[in-house]
């Protein structure tokens, strides 16, 4: 039978066992639902049970957790707000409670903040998400867990970036490509790290057919980036060539430009005031 929760969202006469792509999600709802507990409400409370579910995965010497000494690690927290936000945890599964009362990590809630922290370490850096996919293949590599889906991801990030050059390179801006080429090079020791992982998966003789045939496609898509940099120095060369010098004071015109990108809107509004003035209308 149809999900009541899903019956609003399919077609008419539409079941949700009917649906493949559902049966996967459906088969995790535990581990879903951990989720939707951690993100559902306020910004405020989202943040609140993060903090919590975290600081309490931080201890793995020491994972289970008096009440007491909850409430000493949480003094800058208000004590009816914790409780609130440790009874959340608790009825969703998050949280396990035993029998003398101390509080530890579930299994959902340990794999839901082992997930977090991966993604808020990637997200400390620039452009990360290639790096954050690659880290995730290794890891599923090293249990035998890789799946063309998984695969895809990757796939689908090499295409966007092969794209985003391509846009740079095909506006002429020497802004634009210059902060391509900087997205390639930040990137290069993922793309390395991904190619030593497609060469120990495609080693493999008994490697599935549809992983390595998206892994061929990886390895063809991180060709493109490998040549992406000659593409970005001719593109280059060509702006150069075409570059306009200010009379005798050695000042180019991308001098300029890179100066007036520099300043704030307030500079650029006075300069644009300073230089522009109102014409009268004259009668004819």
């Amino acid at each position: 039978m149809t999900d009541p929760f899903l019956s609003d969202f399919l077609a008419a006469g539409v079941d949700a066992d009917e649906v493949p792509e559902l049966a996967a999600l459906n088969a995790a709802r535990p581990l879903l639902d951990a989720f939707i507990t951690l993100f559902r409400g306020t910004e405020a409370e989202v943040l609140m049970r993060l903090l919590v579910l975290r600081e309490i995965g931080r201890e793995a010497d020491a994972p289970r957790w008096a009440p007491e000494a909850l409430r000493a690690r949480f003094t800058y927290l208000d004590a009816v707000k914790l409780e609130t936000v440790l009874k959340r945890l608790r009825d969703n599964g998050l949280l396990a409670i035993g029998e003398d009362g101390h509080y530890a990590l579930s299994d959902h809630g340990r794999n839901a903040v082992a997930a977090i922290a991966m993604l808020l370490r990637f997200g400390e850096e620039e452009d990360a998400e290639l790096g954050f996919l690659t880290a995730q293949l290794a890891g599923l590599q090293a249990v035998g867990g890789i799946t063309a889906e998984s695969l895809g991801h990757l796939l689908s990030k090499l295409n966007d970036l092969t794209w985003h050059f391509e846009e740079a390179i095909a506006s002429g801006s020497e802004f634009r490509i210059l902060d391509a080429r900087r997205r390639l090079s930040a990137n290069g020791r993922w793309l390395e790290r991904g190619t030593e992982l497609l060469n120990r998966l495609l080693a493999d003789p008994e490697v599935d057919f549809d992983i390595a045939r998206i892994a061929q496609r990886i390895g063809l898509a991180q060709s493109r980036l490998a040549r992406a940099d000659a593409s970005f120095q001719r593109a280059l060369n060509k702006i150069e060539a075409q570059r306009v010098t200010l009379g005798a004071s050695g000042i180019s015109s991308s001098d300029v430009a890179a100066w007036l990108r520099g300043l704030g809107a307030a500079a650029l509004a006075t300069l644009a005031a300073e230089a522009c003035a109102s014409v009268p209308e004259l009668p004819l």
